[in-house]
């Protein structure tokens, strides 16, 4: 069996490919297609180079979100972000994400759980003020209702490490 349909015990016995690509609730999270389902924050959005590009277009932490979280539900939300300018960046479930900082001039994967989610959108927001035209880059977007999926007792390394597991 093919590692990625192989069931997984720790994963409610579900396979990988029944986790992030089942499971994913971005239904394009490698912008193949476009860049449906994203809305913009005070920014602009294209599609450029399958991935998502965002230019900030005022002085606040702005950026894209995409409405797919459940609310009351916890969430694991996964991404590439790529920038030359700004180092930090909001990712997660709106109301609370989580600030994370990256190195700048490269890809960069963040990922974070957010637990009992009080609003149904995921937020991709640059983190500093004065950042008007500051343009950044998202790919491989996967936000996971582990909830839903029973395997809501994983911690987000463990999670992280699945991934890297499917993404080999």
């Amino acid at each position: 069996t093919d590692v990625l349909d192989r069931p997984i015990e720790e994963l409610n016995s579900l396979t990988l490919n029944e986790v992030f690509e089942d499971g994913n609730l971005v239904l394009d999270p490698y912008f193949d297609s476009g860049i449906a389902g994203f809305s913009a924050n005070a920014s602009t959005l294209a599609w450029v180079d399958n991935s998502l590009e965002v230019t900030v277009t005022s002085n606040n932490n702005d950026g894209a979100y995409i409405y797919t979280m459940i609310i009351g539900d916890d969430h694991y939300t996964r991404v590439d972000i790529y920038s030359n300018y700004i180092n930090q960046y909001r990712i997660g479930a709106n109301g609370s994400p989580t600030i994370k900082t990256i190195s700048l001039g490269k890809w960069n994967s963040l990922s974070v759980i957010d637990y009992n989610v009080e609003y149904n959108a995921g937020v991709f927001y640059n983190y500093l003020s004065g950042a008007s035209g500051n343009t950044f880059y998202l790919d491989n977007v996967f936000i996971i209702d582990i909830k839903a999926l029973g395997i809501d007792h994983l911690t987000k390394e463990q999670m992280d490490y699945y991934y890297q597991q499917y993404n080999f």
